[in-house]
């Protein structure tokens, strides 16, 4: 994963680094597919997918988006591990689902 557009987060004393494609793909802007993130170890290894239940906030038909925050990618990367992920070792990219609840407050429509 390029170190360029990360972000840091700490989950139990390890680092890890992760990062939201700055643009969306088609398929998430214009049919609100769901958003996904990526984290890597900050010393390589596997690479944590995360797609989210719910879509981008960029996405073109306005649907309620979720927000990502460190606390929900510290939460998929503890999710991840009891699910078999091996986060220091080389080996295949490694795919999770992540049950969010929508922000539904974050897009207001005008009366």
């Amino acid at each position: 994963m390029p170190k360029t557009g990360c972000r840091i987060v700490v989950v139990d004393n390890q680092k890890y680094r992760w990062r939201i494609r700055r643009k969306p793909t088609y398929c998430q802007a214009a049919f609100a597919c769901p958003l996904t993130f990526s984290i890597q170890h900050s010393d390589g290894g596997s690479l944590l997918l995360v797609e989210a239940e719910g879509p981008r906030p960029d996405n073109w038909v306005e649907k309620p988006s979720v927000v990502v925050t460190p606390a929900i990618v510290a939460a998929a990367i503890r999710q991840a591990r009891t699910c078999g992920w091996r986060a220091g070792e080389v080996g295949p990219m490694f795919e999770l689902k992540l049950n969010l609840v929508p922000n539904i407050g974050s897009r207001r429509t005008a009366s």
